[in-house]
């Protein structure tokens, strides 16, 4: 039982990282936001996303991970839109 709430902890760490990050993502997301806007751009950029989420997802070492990951970046860049179209 203590191996098991000490991998917990663990994760409660790297959760709490992953939040750090989540906020500094979308504070850049919403300066794209205002660039996008003032440049009369589409939020939507399948083509970037695409390219984006190829190189990432090739960067995966565990083979088995990558099809979760590709959908983890799909909610993020899902997340990042609706987050500039408010």
């Amino acid at each position: 039982m203590k191996e098991l709430n000490e991998l917990r902890k663990q994760i409660q760490a790297i959760d709490e990282e992953i939040l750090q990050l989540f906020e500094s993502r979308m504070q850049l997301v919403a300066k794209i936001k205002q660039i996008k806007k003032s440049e009369n751009l589409s939020i939507e950029n399948k083509q970037i996303e695409a390219q984006k989420k190829e190189i990432l997802v090739s960067k995966i070492k565990d083979a088995k991970l990558k099809d979760l990951y590709s959908e983890l970046l799909d909610k993020y860049l899902e997340l990042s839109k609706k987050y500039q179209n408010k």
